[in-house]
């Protein structure tokens, strides 16, 4: 890890800077793939989010997966492979654990917030749906009859509308 110790000759508080989260490191990478010097990828950096395990503003949401960067369709099976944490904290990171304990605990809340709402919906569906099932019924039973003597009325008042009748 010669470049962690890179530093200016002069005055090592110039830099350059290397970051040692892994979000950091991450969003390095991805400014050195865009050209950041212009406007468009200024904007495009100012969009760009980066987090070390999820916030909780995203942790209830539905998770996306990119099957285009899947490491067992995208690799041949013999390349070896290394977490960007693994990484981080090799390079002086030192917070992998409490990002873990976090994401354990949020795992397990999320779990239990997408129990709520399946047991929720489970009860919605089978303890009342045989209450609202005959109101229902007889609303819909109700509109049929309706629009059909107001159907009939229509076409029978209008002499020049035509008329097919089969009972």
């Amino acid at each position: 890890m010669q470049f962690i110790r890179k530093r200016t000759n002069t005055n090592p508080r110039r830099g350059p800077f290397h970051m040692r989260a892994p979000a950091k490191m991450f969003e390095r990478v991805v400014r050195g793939m865009l050209p950041h010097k212009t406007e468009r990828g200024q904007q495009a950096m100012r969009r760009l989010r980066v987090f070390e395990g999820v916030p909780p503003a995203f942790a209830t949401k539905k998770k996306v997966v990119a099957p285009d960067a899947l490491k067992s369709l995208r690799l041949r099976p013999d390349r070896t492979v290394t977490a960007l944490k693994q990484i981080a904290t090799s390079v002086g990171w030192k917070y992998e654990k409490v990002v873990e304990s976090l994401e354990a605990k949020r795992k397990a809340k999320v779990i239990y917030y997408f129990l709520l709402l399946y047991f929720y919906f489970y009860y919605f569906y089978y303890f009342y749906y045989f209450y609202y099932f005959y109101y229902f019924y007889y609303f819909y039973y109700f509109l049929f009859w309706y629009y059909y003597y107001y159907f009939d009325m229509m076409t029978s008042a209008n002499p020049a509308r035509f008329e097919f009748r089969i009972w």
